[in-house]
């Protein structure tokens, strides 16, 4: 038979089970919890675009100019110059000319347009369409860049490609068409 001091010991060492499994079950809720918190990732972007050359000069400008494709006028009356020192955004709605307008600037022959363009040459303007259009969608993000920069160490390459946040090797390995 068991003494009362014996009963009183196996309950307190249930009790003690019994709260110790409870304060498990919390601990496991509470780092669920935890792990379902995602803190957005504080993002910035560094990344240089220089150029000798371009010091205080007009790199662009544009005298009544106008756009359009053979069977319809997108924008007229355009008139615009911008230098070196200055920075541009092309905003606007859907379908309202923006996409057409670089286009025109890259002297691209499916755009018509008329006026006076003073335009960079095409070895001085780069330009990533919204579609991707202009890579090949073959190629993932590394080879590419890789191709435009032969004299970069794969670890410049790297460092340019997280700068755009292509960080893991299954990024900066998608192929474009999956982008």
């Amino acid at each position: 038979m068991k003494s009362v001091g014996d009963l009183k010991a196996m309950k307190a060492e249930k009790a003690q089970g019994n709260k110790r499994k409870a304060l498990d079950d919390k601990k496991e809720d509470l780092s669920a919890l935890l792990a379902s918190i995602h803190l957005p990732e504080s993002i910035r972007v560094d990344f240089p675009l220089t150029s000798q050359r371009t010091r205080d000069k007009t790199l662009l400008s544009i005298c009544d100019g106008s756009i359009g494709y053979a069977h319809k006028k997108i924008l007229d009356n355009i008139n615009l110059s911008v230098t070196s020192k200055e920075r541009v955004a092309i905003t606007g709605s859907n379908g309202k000319g923006k996409t057409t307008l670089l286009k025109a600037l890259l002297n691209d022959p499916t755009v018509l347009k008329s006026g006076q363009w003073n335009t960079p040459t095409l070895d001085n303007m780069g330009y990533l369409d919204q579609h991707y259009g202009t890579l090949d969608s073959e190629k993932s993000a590394l080879e590419i860049f890789s191709g435009m920069n032969i004299f970069a160490s794969h670890a410049e390459i790297r460092k340019h490609l997280n700068n755009f946040l292509f960080r893991k090797n299954e990024e900066v390995c998608t192929l474009v068409k999956n982008l």
